[in-house]
C-alpha cells in the first residue's frame, strides 16, 4: 500500500533533479552567450583605441569567442527549434535586414570617400574648403604632388597624421592634377635629401615639370612638429599640427588661427608657377605691431592671415627702403640693392606721427605709378595723412561716428550692414563693426541730388549711384570732381565709391568726451566709413596714362584700425573685410570669399534691438506658446 508512493515520490525526485540540472545548463548557457558577448565587444574597443593593450585584446577576444562556442554547443537543440520556429524566423529576418543596413552604409562610405561632396554641418562651415582653395584647384594646369614624411608605425605621430592626410585628402579630390603620399623618412633618406627634409612632419608640395622648364620646383611646409617632453616633470613628447613660429623668437605656438587648407594653399600656389605678392606694412610713424602676437591692438593676426593667403609680408621703413615700380619679364623679383622694394600692396595701419615730406613724396609717386594701397585711419589721424587723402579726392571727418541704433557695446562702435552689394569687396561680405571711426566722404563740392533716371549726368560732374546708397533706389548724387585734359577730352582725375553705410540714426560728433549727439550742432548720417578710390593720378598732378592703363591707382580708406587688430579681426566679418580689401588691390579678385572659420565660436553679436527681440521672445513668446499648446490640447481632449 505504502510502495506506489514511495515510487512515485522517488521517480519525481529523479526528473526534478534532471529538469533541475537541464535549467541549470540553460542558465550557463546565457551567461555563457553574454559574457562571450561582452568579450568580444570590449576586446574590439580596446584594439580601436588602445593600440597598446593588443595582447590582452587578443587574449580577451579569444575567451570570448570560447564562450560563445560552448554556449552553442549546450543548447544547440534549443537554437535549432528557435531558428525552425517563427521565432526563428523573424529573428533571421532581423538579422538580414541589420546586416543589409550595415552593407549599405559600408557602400555608401566607399563612394563617399572619394566624392568631394561632403555635408558639413557646423555652424562655421570649418570642415568645408574655402571657394579660393576650390577654384585654385581647378584650374591646375600642372601636375602637382604632395610628399608628407610621416612615421606611420609611430603611435605619437597618429594623430598629426591623420590631420595631415585628410587634409591633403580633401585637397586631392578636389583635382585630377594634384596627388599625395606619405613616405618615411627613416625608411626613404633619399628622398627626404632631395627636397631638403630633415625630420618627421614636414610636407614638400613637388611640381616636376615647372612651365618653365628645369628642375622639379618644390616648397617645404611644416604640417606637424615635434614637441620634446621633460621626463622630470612628467612632460611626455608630443606631435601636433599645424604649428606655428613666432616671427621673432622662434618660438613654437600652438594656435588654430590658420588651417592646414590655409597652411598648404601657399606652397601649392608657388610651385603651380603663381606669382608670390608683396604686401609691406608702413613703419615709423606709431601704426599698428605686425609682430606681436599677445598685443590685443597688434596687426599679428592680420599679417600671417595675409601670409597664409600666399603674400610675402615686411615691413616698410621710407628712411631706409626704396619704392620703386614693380618689376615685370626676367627681371621681376630681382634687386641689385637690398634696400629698393616693390609691393603689390602697401598698408598703412592706425598712424599716429605725421608723415615727412619725402615719404609723402614717395608714397605719391608710387600711387602715381599705379599703386595700391589700404589706409586705415582712424578719428585722431595726423593732419599730414589728411593731406594726403584729400589729394586722392577722400576727407575724413572731424570727431567719431556715434550710432544711436545699430551699435555693440557702445554707440561709438557702429554695427555695419549697409554694404554695397555690387563691389567685389563686400558682394558677399556679412556684418562687421568698428571701435571707434571716423567718416570718409569726397573730398569735392557736393551738387543737390536730383532724379536723373538713365541719363547722362550734366556736364563738368561726376556721379556715383555707389555712394548714393543713403538715398531711396535710383537717386544720384553728384560731385564736381576735378577733371584732366586727355587728348581731345577731359576725364576725371578719379572716381570715390562708398562700400558701406552708418544706419540713419548716426551722427558725427566732435568731441571725443561726447557719447551723446548734439542734434543742433552734430551732423547727421548716414555715413560711409569705407571708400574705393580709382585714380589716374592726384588731384592737380600731371597724369601719365599707359596705353595699358596699368598706372591707374587703388586705394581702400577705412575710417577705423581697430576692426583689424588681434582682439577684432576674428570677430563677425571683421577679418573677411580686410583679407577681400587685400585681395582686391592685389588683383587677386578671384580669391575673395567669405573664408571658412576654423572654429566656432560661441558669440553673438547683435544690436540692442535685435538683442531686445531675443530677449523678450525668450522671456514671453516660447511660454505663451507653451500654454497656447497646453490649452488646446485640453480643449480636444476634455
Amino acid at each position: 500500500m505504502n510502495r506506489r508512493p514511495y515510487d512515485e515520490q522517488t521517480s519525481g525526485t529523479v526528473l526534478d533533479a534532471v529538469r533541475d540540472v537541464g535549467r541549470d545548463i540553460g542558465a550557463l548557457s546565457s551567461v555563457s552567450v553574454f559574457l562571450g558577448i561582452l568579450s568580444v565587444v570590449l576586446s574590439l574597443v580596446l584594439l580601436v583605441l588602445v593600440p597598446g593593450s593588443r595582447i590582452f585584446s587578443y587574449i580577451l577576444l579569444g575567451l570570448g569567442l570560447a564562450l560563445l562556442v560552448t554556449a552553442l554547443a549546450v543548447s544547440r537543440r534549443r537554437l535549432a527549434e528557435s531558428v525552425s520556429g517563427r521565432q526563428g524566423r523573424y529573428g533571421a529576418n532581423t538579422i538580414l535586414m541589420i546586416l543589409a543596413f550595415f552593407a549599405i552604409v559600408a557602400i555608401v562610405n566607399f563612394v563617399a570617400f572619394d566624392n568631394p561632396g561632403r555635408l558639413d554641418v557646423t555652424a562655421t562651415k570649418q570642415y568645408t574648403l574655402a571657394p579660393r582653395t576650390v577654384e585654385i584647384l581647378e584650374n591646375l594646369e600642372q601636375d602637382i604632388q604632395a610628399i608628407a614624411f610621416f612615421d606611420e608605425t609611430d603611435e605619437l605621430q597618429e594623430e598629426a597624421l591623420e590631420a595631415v592626410e585628410n587634409m591633403l585628402h580633401a585637397l586631392s579630390i578636389r583635382s585630377d592634377r594634384f596627388s599625395y603620399d606619405v613616405v618615411n623618412l627613416d625608411v626613404e633618406p633619399g628622398e627626404a635629401r632631395r627636397y631638403g627634409v630633415n625630420r618627421h612632419g614636414q610636407v614638400a608640395f613637388v611640381n616636376p615639370t615647372p612651365a618653365g622648364g628645369g628642375e622639379a620646383a618644390f616648397e617645404i611646409v611644416l604640417g606637424a612638429i615635434h614637441i620634446p617632453g621633460d621626463p622630470t616633470i612628467g612632460q611626455e613628447d608630443q606631435y601636433f599640427a599645424n604649428p606655428e613660429r613666432h616671427s621673432q623668437t622662434g618660438e613654437i605656438i600652438e594656435s588654430n588661427r590658420n588651417s592646414l587648407e590655409q597652411r598648404f594653399v601657399t606652397p601649392l600656389l608657388l610651385v603651380s608657377g603663381t606669382e608670390r605678392k608683396t604686401v609691406y606694412f608702413l613703419v615709423g610713424h606709431g601704426e599698428r605691431n605686425i609682430d606681436s602676437t599677445t598685443e590685443e591692438g597688434g596687426y599679428f593676426v592680420a599679417s600671417e592671415s595675409l601670409r597664409a593667403e600666399g603674400y610675402g609680408i615686411g615691413n616698410l621703413d621710407l628712411q631706409t627702403q626704396t619704392l620703386v615700380p614693380p618689376q615685370t619679364g626676367e627681371s621681376a623679383g630681382e634687386s641689385e640693392n637690398p634696400n629698393e622694394v616693390s609691393p603689390s600692396m602697401i598698408v598703412v595701419a592706425g598712424p599716429q606721427k605725421d608723415l615727412l615730406p619725402n615719404e609723402e613724396e614717395a608714397l605719391t609717386q608710387y600711387l602715381s605709378d599705379g599703386g595700391r594701397m589700404m589706409l586705415l585711419m582712424d578719428p585722431e589721424t595726423p593732419d599730414s595723412f589728411r593731406a594726403f587723402l584729400a589729394k586722392w579726392g577722400l576727407t575724413l571727418g572731424q570727431g567719431n561716428i556715434i550710432d544711436e541704433q545699430d551699435f555693440i557695446g557702445e554707440t561709438r562702435t557702429p554695427f555695419i550692414s549697409q554694404h554695397t552689394p555690387n563691389h567685389p569687396i563686400t558682394q558677399t561680405l556679412g556684418r562687421t563693426f568698428f571701435p571707434g571711426v571716423v567718416s570718409v566722404e569726397p573730398s569735392f563740392e557736393r551738387v543737390p541730388a536730383e532724379e536723373y533716371g538713365d541719363s547722362d549726368p550734366p556736364t563738368g560732374q561726376q556721379c556715383t549711384v555707389e555712394w548714393a546708397l543713403r538715398g531711396s533706389q535710383g537717386l544720384v548724387i553728384c560731385y564736381e570732381i576735378p577733371t584732366f585734359q586727355q587728348n581731345e577730352g577731359t576725364l576725371p582725375y578719379l572716381i570715390p565709391t562708398a562700400l558701406a553705410l552708418t544706419s540713419n540714426g548716426s551722427w558725427l560728433v566732435d568731441d571725443p568726451d561726447r557719447t551723446e549727439p548734439d542734434e543742433e550742432t552734430d551732423a547727421a548720417g548716414p555715413f560711409a566709413p569705407i571708400a574705393d578710390v580709382q585714380a589716374f593720378g592726384p588731384i592737380g598732378g600731371e597724369v601719365q596714362l599707359s596705353d595699358e592703363g596699368s598706372n591707374i591707382a587703388s586705394l581702400i580708406v577705412v575710417g577705423d584700425s581697430d576692426f583689424a587688430t588681434n582682439e577684432h579681426f576674428a570677430s563677425a566679418s571683421n577679418g573677411d573685410l580686410f583679407l577681400n580689401s587685400a585681395n582686391y588691390l592685389a588683383g587677386d579678385v578671384s580669391l575673395i570669399n567669405i573664408r571658412p572659420r576654423l572654429e566656432s565660436r560661441p558669440e553673438l553679436l547683435a544690436t540692442p534691438n535685435e538683442f531686445n527681440v531675443i530677449r523678450y521672445t525668450s522671456w514671453f513668446l516660447l511660454p505663451i506658446l507653451m500654454a497656447v499648446a497646453g490649452v488646446l490640447v485640453w480643449w480636444v481632449r476634455r
